[in-house]
């Protein structure tokens, strides 16, 4: 039928986003894409740690106009001895990355009776082999036989979109990205709008962060009920050797706004967010179950089991990451971007029925693109932080 044909054609762009979510049509579309190399010839310095291509993954849709772009993540590697060691493993090395993966969750997922809204746009994933937060910029390898070029990757990819996938159709770009994809892809968001803008000045290009939204982190773990577990620290003394060592490019309209000798600062949203001019929509735990144990030294535990310690430090982190989405995010007069936080123990995992003010994760971000596609000339925000609180207090939180 008509209607069928409209619901498989899905995001359709003529000045806003028209979806209808009622009426389920079997689109038959599969879910599983293959891996990707770039072309070393024309990008031979946009490699992985190891010096093998770049790669991405991609499931085309050519009957729409949509495009999800996002950055895998992956932790990070940050000195010579822990890159070596990661590119001998699927995140430093394309030939080690899986032949394919599936788009089967949340925002990139194939199947509409989960992802009614997003379902039928073409899907990308940049795969992660640079242990660098995508930034790392350096054209040439360490001494320690290592490539740094994870932003390179980001750009070739991009171009390579455009030249055989048919980007330059599109109407609308969401990019970003996951855990060290989101912090990768809110300080490349303005670069990436302006490549897209240069081969195609009618698309629309907004973002989207899951678990990438971080605060400078100098409050680490100290207890001793339990001691503190390992961890790569997150703060002051640690990012500016980090970012040298990588030969990162952070956003200049942040850098330019930095004391001299603290560009490394706007590695963080915390310092970033308010400068970045693209739209963006940020999905974020209030207690982050990868980022606390990685980054200040709780040991990785079911937070039912922690100490009074343990549960002390991280209630007050999770205040901290309160603060900051409130001060920067939901700023006063700031209704460009969207908020998804919830006072749940997850990372990048924001579907399963978890709700804020009624609204899931997708709900809440499908209306903010039909704002931001609207030029959100009604001043209305979706901004949506957890109202419990911020400590494990969301009753839609699936058990752990």
């Amino acid at each position: 039928t008509r209607a069928s044909m409209r619901r498989c054609v899905g995001l359709a762009l003529a000045g806003v986003l028209a979806l209808s979510v009622a009426g389920h049509v079997a689109c038959g579309r599969d879910a599983e894409a293959g891996k990707v190399l770039l072309q070393s010839g024309a990008f031979s310095d946009a490699r992985c740690l190891d010096g093998t291509p770049g790669a991405f993954y991609v499931n085309r849709n050519p009957k729409n106009d949509t495009w999800i772009i996002y950055l895998n993540g992956g932790g990070e590697c940050v000195d010579a001895q822990s890159c070596q060691y990661r590119a001998t493993t699927e995140l430093g090395s394309s030939s080690l990355m899986p032949d394919s993966l599936w788009f089967n969750y949340g925002l990139l997922d194939t199947d509409e009776s989960r992802n009614p809204f997003f379902s039928e746009a073409n899907m990308v994933r940049v795969g992660y082999c640079s242990g660098d937060l995508h930034l790392g910029s350096r054209t040439s390898k360490t001494q320690d036989d290592l490539f740094l070029q994870g932003r390179l990757i980001v750009r070739a990819v991009i171009d390579t979109l455009f030249s055989h996938y048919g980007m330059s159709d599109a109407s609308l770009v969401i990019f970003g990205g996951e855990s060290a994809g989101g912090i990768g892809s809110l300080a490349l968001m303005d670069e990436v709008k302006g490549l897209v803008a240069a081969k195609n000045a009618q698309a629309k290009v907004v973002g989207s962060i899951q678990g990438g939204y971080y605060f400078l982190n100098d409050m680490t773990y100290n207890g001793t009920d339990p001691p503190p577990g390992n961890f790569i620290p997150w703060g002051t003394d640690s990012f500016p050797k980090y970012i040298d060592f990588w030969g990162a490019t952070l956003p200049r309209e942040c850098t330019s706004r930095q004391p001299y000798g603290e560009h490394w600062r706007c590695i963080v949203a915390d310092y970033s967010f308010e400068h970045v001019a693209t739209p963006v929509f940020v999905a974020e735990a209030l207690t982050d179950k990868t980022v606390i144990p990685l980054h200040t030294g709780v040991p990785a535990q079911d937070p039912k089991q922690f100490t009074q310690e343990e549960a002390a430090f991280v209630h007050r982190w999770s205040r901290v990451m309160s603060g900051s989405i409130g001060e920067h995010v939901m700023r006063e007069g700031n209704t460009k971007d969207g908020l998804f936080a919830i006072a749940c123990w997850t990372h990048t995992s924001f579907e399963e029925g978890r709700l804020i003010r009624g609204l899931t994760h997708l709900q809440a971000m499908h209306e903010w693109v039909l704002l931001a596609l609207n030029g959100n000339r009604d001043g209305t925000a979706v901004q949506l932080l957890d109202p419990c609180g911020t400590f494990l207090c969301n009753p839609t939180c699936p058990p752990q």
